[in-house]
């Protein structure tokens, strides 16, 4: 199968500090309230739009910051307009360096140690997409009137597929299936370490995106997925279409994988090819 090499995503999240200036003595004796606020280094997506700009008004991430001058472990922040993110109480800086770790979607048990992760068998919805998006970052800073940027990474792997066909003329009520994948993994909130897979392996509802083109994205657990699987499957005015990888594929952290499928009436199957994946999520 032919892959060609994607630019990534990334979220940055800038913590700036109020209040605050460059002598050290009054540094050590201000309380300066760390804010945070979420931007998203412009990608060249097209087959899914969401967080484009910032992380969405209403999404949930959870912040631990080890040196603040409070306990701040697993504090949900909110996500308000324009990407800003507001925690409940306020933070402030103390007389050492902070390290500051960030994830989403936030989940009020994940407290430093390493915590089981599913994503969502239905992410045929904004929330099923989104809250099966795992990302991490990390950053280590001192208490000064500089911004705090925080680099965050997609955990898992993404599968966009684009269907087209010669026979079949319309294709805007076909449903899309990832097949034969696990869907959950350990994920330690503290180091953004993603671990082995489970056993739990269930279909995937992907996205639909757009009509015109066709378009669906689903989010999967980095894994490795056997030759003979079949990957993909499309319900389409009561057939099902069925892409069987050819070989076994690996599906890395991170990354995005294209697959361009035609559709065939005859066999019940769809041909094409898997024409992506590289050093980023795309």
């Amino acid at each position: 199968m032919k892959k060609r090499k994607l630019l990534g995503w990334a979220f940055i999240v800038l913590a700036s500090i109020t209040s605050c200036t460059n002598s050290t003595e009054e540094i050590l004796t201000q309380e300066c309230e760390i804010r945070l606020t979420s931007e998203i280094i412009p990608s060249r997506v097209t087959s899914l739009d969401y967080q484009s700009k910032q992380i969405i008004e209403g999404r949930q991430v959870g912040v631990t910051i080890s040196g603040a001058a409070e306990e701040h472990e697993n504090v949900l922040w909110n996500v308000e307009g324009n990407g800003k993110l507001v925690p409940s109480d306020a933070v402030h800086w103390a007389q050492t360096k902070a390290i500051i770790t960030a994830y989403h979607p936030f989940n009020s048990q994940w407290t430093g140690m390493e915590h089981e992760f599913s994503v969502h068998t239905d992410q045929s919805t904004n929330a099923g997409y989104l809250d099966s998006d795992l990302l991490w970052a990390t950053a280590t800073s001192s208490p000064m009137d500089m911004p705090v940027s925080l680099l965050f990474k997609h955990k898992l792997a993404k599968i966009n597929i684009t269907l087209t066909s010669t026979e079949v003329s319309d294709l805007s009520d076909a449903i899309i299936y990832i097949c034969g994948t696990q869907i959950s993994a350990k994920f330690n909130p503290s180091t953004g370490e993603l671990s082995a897979t489970t056993s739990n392996v269930a279909d995937i509802k992907a996205s639909v995106t757009t009509e015109s083109a066709y378009t669906a994205s689903a989010i999967i657990i980095p894994q490795v997925v056997a030759s003979e699987t079949d990957f993909i499957k499309i319900h389409h005015q009561g057939k099902e279409y069925c892409y069987t990888l050819s070989e076994s594929n690996t599906y890395e952290s991170g990354k995005s994988y294209n697959f361009l499928l035609e559709i065939k009436r005859k066999g019940g199957d769809c041909e094409g090819n898997m024409n992506g994946g590289g050093n980023g999520w795309n």
